[in-house]
């Protein structure tokens, strides 16, 4: 009777003992099953490489100019010859005129005043010129190109077509117009003033013209 009692818990303590010691038995497993396993290694990095420049072709060598020829010397012009220097024409002393210039015949058919000079001298006075006495005592006839005459004997002023005859210190035996052009002729009746002595006289009672009696 008592072996009948007692069996029923030993064999209940035996289940539970073997239940405890399949359940301790599991915990490790289970404990290793649910840890995390050591990292896998990680994989080494492929060194990257660069990849190489590609070689930049080099530069062609630029070809040399070419010397250019040098010019050719140019001859050197001759020498022009120096002109001959030109004598210088006589100046009346006193003369604000300057040099003299040489008498000229007035322009065919133009007007103008013919003059006997007290040595006989012939002279044809144009508008714009004078009678001059030079060094020598003879008479010459210039050009007036200023305002101031200078010296002169008879000089015949013109301001457009008006005429002037201005004497100073003349010495003549005629003075004579002579007609020309119309163009040449003056507007009005001509004017004529004395300045200083004035000698108008002819010789032996007429005119003598050196130029036809000796």
């Amino acid at each position: 009777m008592k072996r009948n009692a007692i069996a029923p818990w030993s064999r209940r303590l035996t289940a539970l003992l073997l239940v405890l010691f399949m359940v301790v038995s599991m915990i490790p497993m289970t404990a290793l099953a649910t840890e995390p396993g050591p990292d896998p290694p990680a994989a080494e990095a492929e060194p990257v490489t660069e990849p190489e420049p590609e070689p930049q072709p080099e530069p062609e060598p630029q070809p040399e100019p070419e010397p250019q020829p040098e010019p050719e010397p140019q001859p050197e012009p001759e020498p022009q010859p120096e002109p001959e220097p030109q004598p210088e024409p006589e100046k009346q002393e006193g003369d604000a005129q300057g040099p003299m210039r040489m008498p000229r015949a007035p322009a065919a058919g133009n007007a103008h005043f013919r003059v006997i000079m007290d040595n006989g001298q012939t002279l044809d006075l144009s508008p714009g010129w004078k009678i001059q006495r030079t060094t020598n005592g003879e008479y010459n006839t210039f050009m007036v190109t200023s305002n101031n005459p200078g010296l002169y004997v008879a000089y015949l002023k013109k301001d457009n077509r008006q005429w002037t005859l201005i004497l100073n210190g003349f010495n003549g035996q005629s003075i004579t117009y002579v007609p020309g052009s119309s163009s040449s002729s003056p507007y009005s009746p001509i004017t004529i003033t004395a300045m200083g002595e004035n000698v108008l006289a002819p010789k032996d009672g007429y005119a003598v013209d050196a130029n036809q009696h000796n």
